[in-house]
């Protein structure tokens, strides 16, 4: 269980980090990284969610809230960019 929620963190950074300042919500998350082949098939928003929850948590990533719609959206912040490109193995 362990690696497969290191998994799915990993792979929520990843998608952050391609989109930069563009918030992503949940379900586009899943979507790109389902369309890659980069996640588990299997990644409920729900795990999603939970991962996207401690990155937020560690400051490499921020929530947001869309004024128009209410929707949680996430986007990586400059501390979780740094840590992405500094770390050796992706």
């Amino acid at each position: 269980m362990k690696a497969r929620n290191e998994a799915i963190r990993h792979e929520c950074h990843l998608q952050l980090y391609g989109a930069q300042a563009r918030a992503q919500s949940i379900v586009a998350i899943r979507k790109k990284a389902a369309r890659d082949g980069d996640i588990y098939p299997a990644a409920s928003d729900s795990e999603i969610e939970t991962a996207l929850f401690f990155l937020v948590g560690q400051k490499l990533a921020e929530e947001i809230q869309d004024p128009a719609t209410g929707q949680k959206l996430y986007r990586i912040t400059s501390a979780g960019t740094l840590h992405w490109e500094n770390t050796e193995s992706h």
